[in-house]
């Protein structure tokens, strides 16, 4: 079986993660330098309450509280005013406009499926490997659904004692995150687990450093949902087929795209009016005078064979020169929430009358390229790899050029390749694009996600696709 060929040579070394303090501690610090003139106000304020009612001899129980509330109160509200405690640029889809929102301290009085309906967009019937969601409640309570299924839960952890301490960021990721969804035992341990906040913005990995800091797990309560994804990177959650999600891509713009899961098995997802006219046109126009016949990476038992046995069809490659991408680039960074610095530069591809592409997958498995060292080496033999592929339809077709997903609702692997008769089948339409996964929450590479181009029978289908990997790739510096 043919393997789509990577990009352009990347640069031989991939920007690597920042290290340094935490933004967590840095925006506390800025939190309370900013709020030094309105603290003092308020004790001078509480010191003459106080020397009022000792003169009284009415210094009461309540008045104790007050002091404590207040103290409380200014502690809470820097943690809470924290952003990610963790590589904050590297997780940001966008340079300023996408980093993880400050939670509103929102505290949920119970995890109950029926009557929280941000909780159902996480979770589901069926369990997800992988991916597992936390819901904080009660102030001091903790929930995990773990593989995020309902019938699958660690009820009431408490978290918080009575008095308000809680415990510090190495204890509750050991005793708690590590020890209840055995984390330290995973299958696939590629990369570092993480934890997402409810709109996939990543909040901080098990790599985090601070390990002493009780902050973190105050600012992890304030968010009351999050997710963590086993294999380090954020995959939206399908929960059902037809279930519609609403997300934000641009804070600034006020910019918003709908998703509707089209799958499961594999996970597919499905976005109309991602792209305008004006950017369609732009792409095909600029890639037009470039375009060749496909080539392929052939798999170690294909050698030999012309790319023409499995691929009909013509492409090229844009990069980071053509400025009219750039904010393409980024709303696909922002709709898959990983960053930019994680894709390959834009495939383009045309199909002609009868063109197609045969059943494939987008991942590169290790085992089917042992005589390709050049592979081998762009993957780390398997520790990298492509993660999910965003397709963009950039014409109509009147008839012919889905894309098919042979291996739909967990179906076996077709006998043909080049068969279009079975499965799921998404007509090209102007402007949507497709989110599928060629890997799983857990980290590993999805076999369901085998897909191809179906024949074109009337019209020329032109399309193109972004290609995002587990880790970044080198093409892109941000």
């Amino acid at each position: 079986m043919a393997k789509k060929k990577a990009n352009k040579k990347a640069p031989s070394k991939a920007p690597s993660n920042k290290k340094g303090k935490s933004a967590l501690d840095a925006e506390v610090v800025s939190k309370k330098k900013s709020n030094t003139s309105s603290s003092s106000s308020n004790r001078n304020w509480l010191w003459a309450m106080s020397l009022f009612f000792l003169l009284a001899g009415i210094l009461t129980p309540p008045l104790v509280e007050l002091w404590k509330a207040y103290y409380l109160s200014d502690e809470t509200e820097s943690s809470s005013s924290a952003s990610t405690p963790r590589d904050l640029e590297e997780a940001s889809p966008s340079p300023s406009n996408h980093k993880a929102q400050q939670p509103k301290k929102l505290i949920l009085q119970s995890c109950d499926l029926e009557t929280s309906e941000d909780l159902q967009g996480f979770v589901t019937q069926e369990e997800v490997p992988g991916m597992h969601t936390l819901c904080f409640h009660g102030n001091n309570l903790l929930t995990i659904f773990q593989n995020s299924q309902a019938n699958k839960r660690h009820e009431d952890i408490a978290v918080f004692s009575s008095e308000g301490s809680t415990t510090d960021w190495k204890a509750f990721k050991e005793n708690i995150l590590e020890e209840r969804l055995s984390l330290t035992k995973r299958r696939y341990p590629v990369q570092a687990w993480a934890i997402f906040d409810k709109e996939g913005h990543r909040v901080l990995d098990a790599n985090y450093e601070d390990l002493n800091d009780e902050k973190v797990v105050r600012f992890l309560r304030d968010q009351g949902i999050l997710v963590l994804m086993e294999g380090g990177q954020w995959v939206w959650p399908g929960i059902r087929e037809g279930y519609i999600r609403k997300v934000k891509l641009d804070d600034e713009k006020n910019e918003f795209a709908t998703l509707e899961t089209l799958s499961l098995h594999p996970l597919v997802l499905s976005v109309e009016g991602f792209l305008t006219d004006e950017e369609c046109n732009y792409i095909q126009e600029t890639a037009s005078p470039m375009m060749k016949y496909s080539d392929v990476t052939l798999m170690d038992k294909d050698k030999g064979r012309p790319a023409s046995d499995f691929r009909t069809s013509q492409s090229t490659f844009l990069g980071p020169n053509y400025k009219g991408l750039t904010n393409i680039d980024y709303r696909t960074s922002s709709l898959v929430r990983v960053p930019r610095s994680h894709q390959e530069h834009v495939q383009v591809l045309r199909y002609g009358n009868t063109e197609k592409y045969n059943a494939h997958h987008d991942y590169f498995d290790p085992r089917l390229y042992q005589n390709d060292p050049k592979t081998l080496r762009l993957i780390q033999n398997g520790n990298k790899n492509r993660m999910s592929t965003v397709f963009w339809y950039l014409t109509d077709v009147a008839k012919g050029g889905e894309t098919i997903f042979p291996r739909y609702g967990s179906a076996p692997p077709p006998r043909d390749m080049a068969d279009c008769t079975k499965g799921l089948k998404v007509k090209p339409q102007r402007g949507k694009v497709i989110i599928f996964y060629s890997m799983t929450p857990e980290g590993t590479t999805d076999t369901y996600s085998l897909h191809g181009a179906c024949p074109v029978e009337e019209g020329i289908k032109w399309a193109a696709n972004k290609w995002v990997w587990n880790q970044p790739t080198g093409f892109y510096r941000d």
